[in-house]
This record gives C-alpha cells, structure tokens and sequence, in this order.
C-alpha cells in the first residue's frame, strides 16, 4: 500500500469515527509479473500532467487493437477480488495512479464499510477516465457494477450500474470578520469566473484541499485568503462545523456534507474561522483587493456583511456553512444554558453562550432571510 493510500485511509477511518474489519487492498498486475514487489511499480515514472488533462482524451488516436498487452488491475473487498478494467485509452501508469490516488481510496474506504448486516457488494469496476492537476489525480469517472446484500437474510437485491465521479475531500472556509470598532461583522468570499455556470463572476465560499500533513489547508483560493487576511488555514486552529452541529445526532457527519449525492463522492468539510480587525485594517484590505480586481485579476475576494452571504452568492455552500453555524451554536447553547435570547415569535428561550464572545450579535439564520 503506498503512503498516500495508506494517509488518505487514515483520514477518512478517524473522520468518519467508523473502525472497518477490512481494509481493502489494491492489486496491481502486469502479465506474469506480480507488481506489487516489482520496482516498476515502486518508480514507475510520473504521470505528464503539467496541465489539467483528462487521460481517455489526450490518448486518443493511439493504437487499441485487441493484440495490444494490458495489465490487469483489482482490488481486495470483503475477502473478495474485484476485477478493474480501464478504458483503452488510458495508460497503466494512469490507471495504477487512479487506484493511488486520494480519491480512489476514500471511495473505496466508503464503499466497503457495513451497516449492521448490510453491505455493498461491488462485482466490477471500470475507469472510463481520469482527470489530473499537476501530477494529481483530481477526479475520476468510474463505472460500478455490484449488489446491496445482507448477510443475514441472504436477500440480495437486483445488480444495479451506476457512473461515480470520484473526487477528494474538500474543505470549504467561512470567515468571520469582525470589526472591534463598530461591531459590524463580515466574511470574505471567492469571486472568480465559472464555466460550468456560464458566469464571468461567482461569489462562493473560500475551498481548498487538506495537504499531505493531514493539517495544512492548500489550494489558489485559500492561498489568497491567507496572504489577505492574515489566517493561518490549518485544521488545528479552525472549527469544524460539521462536526459541531451534528455531534449529538445519529448521524455523524465530522467528514462533511456530499453537495451532490447522486454522482459525486466529495465531501465537503465546513470549517470556521475568525479574525478581528480595526476599521483601518477593514479598510485597508478592501482597498487591496480592489486593487486586484482593476489590474484584472480573474480570481480575487469579496469582503461581504455576514448577514448578506446568502444574497449575493448561489453556492449552497455559503448557506449551509451558515445553517451549520447557527446549528453549532445551539447545540453549544444545550450544555451550557446560559444565554437568553428571543426565539421566531419573541418569547425569550435559553441558547447558552456562543463560539465566541461576539457571536451573541450575530443574526439568526431567520433574521438573515427574513422571518417573521
């Protein structure tokens, strides 16, 4: 198992709180050779990946006859070895890199844990294609026959097909801004173009990637939060919303929420920062980044009031950081019970005291949209 494999499982298994029977095992074979103590496999050389390329179309027009020799690839689930097949066009290097990857090992950490006696039973596996940022794998497509089974009852149900895109976990920043010398409170949000929209400006939540030191928040946009701001991006020193408003329920959730649970594996990790800052250093910062934006820069931030967040962006989540936040405040209020406050129709209730000695003036998610 390489380091990477064995770190992002490790991640994942203390994320998810869950302690699995099984790890899953990654075997990689080339006609004859066993590639798991073979050197090629140890220095094989690195995917050219300079750009974000996509491996089943910068292949194309190569040679895919039937004669052509191609390794095989599995993987070791439950006590049983599922067959990976990868698209013609994809290169070895590029598959074994996939199956390495982040991703991949998330997925795969997921998809063999059981519920009571429930599990998936996965028959094959396909990559159709694989998507690299440098020389990581950021996302990949994957084809995925298999069978819910329960071992109790042996009732298993009907072979279901599905296409998975596979991506790494994200973690998604909301930062508070808070002026000591007018109490007014903001955030800072992302503002650069998206295709996928069709929009030449996007306001959405600061999103990076946890480093490999399983601490360091990493990626362009959390970059410019930090030079910004002056935040330092680790988990260590970050709250973890996701954790704290879903700590007392059934379902825990310290991993994230899944944007898009139907097609995509990412989760994304809400986190929560806080600063405070003078009105000259309020000022001064806005100052540079609209300096930013007048040079043309094509990503730059956006200092925004906390309770206007949800007005001037579409990202869902800029709304659930801030749903997850009043959340953990409540849940906080629930074991410490000394705060009063007003609930939806002004009869004073007990919250508890908040994250942080300024949070009491923060508006309610009601407030922000206007209830009544």
């Amino acid at each position: 198992m390489s380091p990477l494999e064995s770190k992002a499982i490790k991640n994942v298994s203390r994320d998810d709180g869950l302690i699995l029977n099984q790890r899953p095992r990654v075997v990689a074979e080339r006609p004859g050779i066993n590639m798991s103590n073979s050197k090629d496999n140890v220095n094989r050389p690195p995917v050219d990946s300079r750009h974000v390329k996509t491996a089943s179309a910068r292949k194309a027009g190569r040679d895919d006859s039937n004669s052509r020799d191609i390794p095989t690839l599995s993987v070791s689930v439950h006590d049983k070895v599922i067959p990976i097949k990868y698209n013609s066009s994809i290169s070895y290097d590029e598959a074994s890199s996939a199956l390495e990857s982040r991703p991949f090992c998330q997925w795969i950490e997921k998809v063999s844990r059981v519920f009571g006696s429930r599990r998936i039973d996965l028959l094959g596996l396909e990559i159709q294609s694989i998507d690299f940022i440098d020389q990581r794998v950021d996302s990949i497509k994957l084809k995925v026959e298999s069978v819910l089974k329960d071992d109790e009852t042996e009732i298993k149900d009907g072979e279901m097909t599905e296409i998975c895109w596979l991506r790494d976990f994200s973690v998604g920043i909301l930062i508070e801004l808070d002026c000591v010398e007018d109490d007014t409170i903001w955030s800072v949000l992302v503002d650069q173009p998206r295709m996928n929209i069709g929009a030449v400006s996007a306001l959405e939540l600061p999103v990076g990637h946890v480093d490999v030191d399983g601490d360091s928040v990493v990626g362009r946009e959390i970059t410019e939060v930090e030079n910004s701001t002056g935040l330092t991006m680790k988990l260590s020193q970050l709250e973890n919303l996701s954790k704290l408003a879903y700590e007392n329920c059934s379902i825990y959730n310290a991993s994230g929420l899944c944007p898009a649970l139907g097609n995509c594996s990412e989760f994304v990790k809400i986190m929560y920062a806080r600063k405070e800052l003078t009105k000259r250093e309020m000022a001064s910062l806005r100052t540079r980044l609209s300096q930013m934006r007048e040079e043309g820069a094509s990503m730059t931030l956006r200092v925004v009031p906390l309770d206007d967040l949800w007005k001037v962006s579409a990202d869902m989540k800029v709304v659930s950081a801030l749903f997850l936040l009043e959340r953990a405040d409540i849940e906080q209020a629930k074991r410490e019970e000394n705060y009063t406050t007003e609930d939806d129709v002004g009869k004073p209730i007990k919250i508890g005291k908040r994250i942080s000695s300024l949070l009491p003036t923060r508006p309610s998610i009601s407030a922000m949209f206007g209830a009544n």
